[in-house]
């Protein structure tokens, strides 16, 4: 202890002795560790960070499979959830859904978020209520008296953390619900942060269906069971219930898997992985730069090491104090690289403006035994190698080319080649993937939607049923709602729809087609869409053959359809076919007649093809959750007063207005971020990677000052000096080049997953940044080469 204690203290006053060689060890690691820390405090998130369930290992998760569509994360119909009950392998099956509900007599009236979840839910999660009483199994069935539990955010906010809020009433869309219990802060978690109420769901409602895909499920595993048996039993079972409903269920089986990876999307964790694999990449560059910079020092502190084994230092004891030195260095980088985490995770907050995932995002306890340990890992992996160097080069010779010796052996200058050319080949393949990220994710955040969406405002709001009770209610609603919006300032057209486009997740439904039966086990699927008079006009949608929906539509004429391209060309022959067939969606729907085809838009899920739809008049089939489409030159200066508009209609109506720009903004919220991420990773490792290079030729023109100095007095032209320590960099820039190429193309493939609108072969982003790296390379090389041009031979020789 004694003797690391005084190692220690001489670790530091070295670093202080040589403040210049110590900061720039420390901001280097301190940029690696950070930039570390960022990417493990997501992977704790995750990954790691316990679950709000009491037996995660006995929870699996339940997830629908559509073959024809290439899906394996579906969403389960009600009608399957019941089914699933019969399970042996789980003892509990829950599921829940997201929705919305309006909040009145508390103020002015509010859209709520609410979790519709079976009351089975709180035996597979564990859930325990802080005040108050679970859902009972009574409360999920259809016509039970209606009931709440309060989240703990909804309650501090709204009930000022009262314990007598239980017991109270809230209206909720017009129908009172008894709070009978507060849930937890440990359900402040992912996704459940944004909900502010949970609600009974009954799945045994009379009008379920089963391509209606609407449910999350999951189950609680029974003693001895587990997700392979449980895997195994639901795909024999979705198998049944496909033989039995052919016309919903083709090509539909069912899967189970552990709820840790069920949270966590592929796409999520294939993205975390290609991080990891960046900021791994930006460590070890660093390493390798600072190995470098280490490798050059030991040349000025040859005759130190020289005295001390003249004094009797072993070889062991040599190592110790060089690693102590280490790791005072890489303690003071980790706990800068801390500080650059924390400022770090602040600024993607505020990048994503509002994403839940980075706004939760934090520096803990974790992420500082993270960075503790890369602190102690990082000088074995930088100082081992010149500690070893030294203490095998100072066993012979004398004081005073010692240093020498050590900085200028072959090894030496082989191992230095070899790290640039380890920092170059890895700065390229970091570059290079990290581009090919960038540019998907700019891909997707930019993605043509199919429709004018940079001039819509959106306004969403719900037809309370208490006062709007019935369909010509609703009517009468929307129509006194767009003659107050189409008066607005700034508005020029405006339109009701039962969605957003590109926003909202389509109502899928089987399509039939009178004449053409589809085949057995052949599925038709296809989105629905309720649009009112002037929607392609307002959202600017092209109409390809025959006409729009417009204000002929009416309730009293006849029943009328316009179908996207994509249903078109799949189902109906063409699109000038399409026009005068007749078609519906679902049995118990009316036949309709084909008037037109318009442009495909964009769905939810934008990296996938658009889906077909179908679009109905919404005065033939009145909405209650509306959302009214307003075109505007200006659509973000128009939002209050479409808010007051609504407002003068009835105040009673609990009213959102968003632009579309905010909404969308708000939907690829984490997308910022991550671009910000890739792009400041493959900076830093291009600039470390520079640096390095710069500190190898920089270290050679200084050992190599007498021999220029002999050249120089022999007739040899300064420009010589400078091609041949140019060539000499050119060489390790090459092969760093050519490795860096084949390491990109490898680990490109691994990406191909998660890349939308950009090939993982695109020869234009090898080549831009092979030339970026190399242009830099050079750059680090020649500055130090026209040096060499400097030397003056006298000065050079009266030096030796």
């Amino acid at each position: 202890m004694a003797s690391l204690v005084r190692n220690l203290k001489l670790a530091l006053r070295v670093a202080v002795r040589q403040p210049l060689f110590s900061l720039t060890v420390v901001l280097t690691l301190a940029l690696a560790i950070g930039a570390n820390a960022v990417i493990f405090g997501m992977v704790e998130m995750l990954l790691l960070r316990p679950l709000p369930i009491a037996e995660p290992e006995r929870v699996g998760y339940i997830f629908g499979v559509d073959e024809s569509r290439g899906f394996d994360r579906a969403d389960i119909p009600p009608a399957d959830y019941l089914d699933f009950q019969a399970i042996r392998s789980f003892t509990h099956v829950a599921a829940f859904t997201r929705s919305t509900h309006t909040l009145t007599g508390r103020g002015n009236a509010r859209r709520l978020s609410a979790l519709q979840i079976t009351p089975s839910a709180f035996d597979v999660w564990g859930i325990q209520v802080v005040h108050g009483r679970r859902f009972h199994a009574a409360d999920g069935v259809f016509g039970a008296v209606p009931v709440v539990l309060l989240t703990e955010t909804f309650w501090r906010r709204e009930f000022a953390a009262d314990p007598a809020a239980v017991g109270q009433s809230v209206t909720l869309s017009g129908t009172p619900h008894t709070i009978v219990g507060i849930l937890g802060p440990e359900l402040n978690y992912g996704g459940l942060a944004a909900i502010d109420v949970w609600v009974p769901y009954a799945a045994d409602r009379p009008d379920a269906s089963r391509a209606d895909r609407r449910l999350a499920v999951m189950g609680l595993f029974a003693p001895g069971a587990g997700v392979i048996a449980a895997d195994a039993e639901i795909k024999a079972l979705a198998d049944r219930i496909a033989s039995q409903h052919p016309v919903t269920h083709a090509s539909w089986s069912a899967r189970v898997v552990p709820v840790r990876e069920g949270i966590a999307g592929e796409n999520d964790k294939l993205i975390l992985a290609l991080l990891v694999i960046t900021v791994t990449m930006v460590f070890l560059i660093a390493c390798a730069n600072v190995t470098n910079m280490l490798l050059a020092s030991m040349a000025g502190r040859g005759r130190e090491f020289a005295v001390r084994s003249a004094l009797g230092a072993g070889r062991g004891q040599v190592i110790g104090q060089l690693l102590s030195e280490a790791f005072v260095l890489a303690a003071a980088g980790g706990l800068l690289g801390l500080a650059f985490s924390y400022a770090a995770i602040k600024l993607l907050a505020s990048l994503a403006q509002g994403n839940f995932f980075f706004d939760t995002l934090a520096v803990n306890y974790r992420i500082a035994l993270f960075v503790m340990l890369l602190s102690f890992v990082a000088p074995v992996l930088f100082a081992l190698i010149p500690a070893l160097q030294s203490t095998r080069t100072q066993a012979s010779g004398g004081l005073n080319d010692l240093g020498a010796r050590i900085a200028g052996t072959p090894r030496a200058r082989r191992l230095r080649g070899a790290l640039v050319v380890a920092q170059i080949a890895l700065a390229m393949t970091l570059m290079v993937v990290s581009t090919l990220a960038l540019r998907s994710l700019i891909a997707v955040m930019t993605v043509d939607l199919g429709f004018n969406d940079a001039r819509i405002a959106v306004v969403r709001f719900e037809a309370p049923p208490w006062k709007y009770a019935s369909d010509d209610d609703v009517r009468r609603l929307v129509a006194a709602s767009l003659d107050r919006l189409r008066a607005a300032p700034g508005v020029t057209l405006a339109t009701a729809a039962s969605s957003v486009p590109g926003i909202d997740a389509d109502v899928m439904g089987e399509l039939d087609i009178e004449g053409r039966p589809a085949d057995r086990g052949v599925s038709r699927l296809a989105g629905r869409v309720l649009a009112g008079d002037q929607y392609f006009d307002t959202l600017g949608i092209p109409i390809l053959a025959g006409r729009p929906i417009d204000a002929r539509d009416s309730l009293d004429a006849r029943p009328v359809s316009v179908v996207s391209r994509t249903a078109a060309e799949r189902y109906l022959g063409g699109v000038e076919s399409a026009v005068g067939q007749r078609v519906r969606l679902g049995a118990a729907a009316a036949f309709t007649t084909v008037v037109g085809v318009a442009a495909d838009v964009a769905n939810s899920d934008v990296d996938q093809d658009p889906n077909p739809i179908v679009y109905l008049p919404f005065a033939q089939q009145p909405w209650r959750d509306i959302v009214v489409l307003a075109a505007s030159p200006a659509p973000a200066a128009v939002t209050s007063g479409l808010r007051d508009a609504m407002h003068a209609v009835d105040r009673d109506v609990a009213v959102d207005v968003a632009t579309f720009g905010g909404l969308l903004r708000q939907e690829f919220s984490a997308l910022p971020g991550l671009a910000a991420l890739f792009v400041a990773f493959g900076g830093v490792a291009l600039a470390l990677a520079a640096s390095g290079l710069y500190g190898v030729i920089a270290f050679v023109v200084a050992q190599r000052t007498r021999e220029f100095g002999v050249r120089v007095a022999l007739g040899a032209r300064p420009s010589d000096l400078r091609s041949l320590l140019v060539r000499q960099g050119g060489v390790l820039i090459g092969t760093g080049l050519v490795l860096g190429l084949a390491g990109s193309i490898a680990l490109a493939q691994v990406t191909r997953g998660v890349l939308f609108g950009v090939s993982v072969s695109d020869p234009t982003t090898y080549l831009a940044i092979a030339l970026i790296v190399a242009v830099t390379a050079l750059v680090a090389t020649y500055v130090p080469a026209r040096r060499a041009m400097r030397v003056d031979p006298i000065e050079a020789l009266r030096a030796e």
